[in-house]
């Protein structure tokens, strides 16, 4: 009897901390990444320095003080010269994608299956967009006033633009500091 009930318990325990990383869990560094639809290895990964992303990527142009453009309709925001924010515009679609799989030309419809309905910043016809505050693991929906501009980076924010047949024509993969402040 003694070994059924703890058998049970650790059937209750292992599914519990299996839960824990569901998509919907909240969103972590690696979702603020990318990789090459055909080579998972190849990474872009937030806080990633920038001469490991040109050694995937190669050599960009810099279209502000903060982001650099690369082939394939990918721009990396860089502080420090770290990885703190990519975008993928709508000639990344067959190239590249997040660690979720998610890419331009998705249906809007799929996107929300992996990080929630319930859980989005704001959800217009034309934008999408989640906020998640790592330190207090949950999501947000609104930016709480008076943060400190250096406790913006612990805001990761994943964000999506979608044409009139709602597919994602760009998708935003950034933490607050950077998307407000572009630094």
């Amino acid at each position: 009897m003694r070994l059924t009930g703890l058998l049970v318990l650790l059937l209750v325990v292992v599914s519990v901390l299996g839960g824990c990383g569901s998509s919907s869990s909240g969103l972590t560094k690696e979702d603020l990444s990318i990789s090459k639809i055909d080579d998972s290895k190849a990474q872009i990964e937030y806080g990633m320095n920038r001469s490991d992303v040109e050694k995937i990527l190669g050599t960009g142009e810099q279209i502000s003080p903060a982001s650099i453009s690369y082939g394939s309709d990918v721009a990396v925001f860089y502080r420090d010269d770290k990885v703190a924010g990519i975008n993928l515009g709508r000639n990344s679609a067959d190239v590249f994608q997040t660690t979720k799989a998610i890419k331009v030309g998705m249906a809007r419809s799929d996107i929300k299956e992996v990080y929630g309905s319930d859980n989005a910043q704001f959800d217009t016809p034309k934008s999408l967009t989640y906020a998640y505050d790592v330190k207090e693991k949950a999501f947000l929906s609104d930016i709480p006033k008076g943060i400190e501009t250096d406790e913006l980076i612990n805001i990761y924010m994943v964000s999506i633009m979608f044409d009139d047949e709602e597919n994602a024509e760009s998708i935003m993969l950034i933490d607050e500091r950077m998307a407000s402040y572009l630094y």
